[in-house]
């Protein structure tokens, strides 16, 4: 058991609204289940456990760059976002002028 005054990499809070500080409480089970108290109103404010784990990485982690080496460093996180959305942004015009050139060609074929 360990007060938290700040977010980690599980507990966190993009707006900042999540109480602090919190009670963290680690249990000794196997699915490495851990819980976020709240001490001011003794309620469970989060929780994780294995099954949670490969959510939290895989969908948060990587559908809004939610790492925390970067999450808390908001001008890095931008440059992360805007340089992926511009990669899949190139890589969707690449894809729709080659499927023009593909499409333009059979039809050339077709009409001789």
């Amino acid at each position: 058991m360990s007060l938290l005054d700040r977010y980690d990499r599980y507990y966190l809070d993009r707006h900042h609204v999540a109480p602090l500080p919190v009670v963290l409480v680690e249990l000794n089970d196997a699915v490495g289940t851990r819980y976020y108290v709240d001490p001011k109103s003794a309620r469970i404010v989060g929780g994780y456990s294995a099954a949670n784990f490969l959510d939290r990485w895989l969908y948060h982690g990587l559908h809004s760059m939610n790492f925390p080496w970067l999450y808390n460093y908001r001008p890095a996180w931008d440059i992360v976002v805007i340089a992926f959305m511009l990669g899949g942004t190139g890589l969707a015009v690449t894809s729709l002028v080659l499927a023009w050139q593909v499409l333009g060609r059979k039809l050339r074929l077709i009409n001789g």
